[in-house]
C-alpha cells in the first residue's frame, strides 16, 4: 500500500494527506468502464494489442514504478510451458 506525500485526488475521490489506500488488481481487472463484461471468465481479453491501461496490471501500474523482474518473469513463464509441453502429450478434448 501507498500513501500520498500531499492531499490530492484518484478517480473523483479526495484522498487525504496521510491516507493509506490499496491497488487492487481483482478491482482493476472487473472494472466494467476499462472491459465489456468485466465479470464473465475471458482469458483473451488481455491477448492482443488491446489497450487498457492499468486495468490489468499483474507488475504494477505501466511506467516507470513497474516491477523490474517482469520481464524475467515472462521469460520463465515460457520456459516453464516448453518443459511442459516436452514432457506430456497435449491431446486435443
Amino acid at each position: 500500500s501507498r500513501g500520498p506525500a500531499g492531499g490530492g485526488g484518484a478517480g473523483g475521490y479526495l484522498v487525504p494527506k496521510g491516507s493509506t489506500f490499496v491497488y487492487s488488481i481483482a478491482c482493476a481487472a472487473r472494472d466494467p468502464d476499462a472491459f465489456d463484461d468485466a465479470d464473465a471468465f475471458e482469458p483473451l481479453r488481455h491477448a492482443g494489442s488491446a489497450d487498457h491501461g492499468a486495468a490489468w496490471g499483474p507488475f504494477g501500474p505501466p511506467g516507470p514504478r513497474k516491477c523490474l523482474g517482469y520481464r524475467l518473469a515472462e521469460a520463465e513463464g515460457v520456459a516453464f510451458l516448453a518443459v511442459l509441453l516436452r514432457r506430456f502429450r497435449v491431446l486435443p478434448p
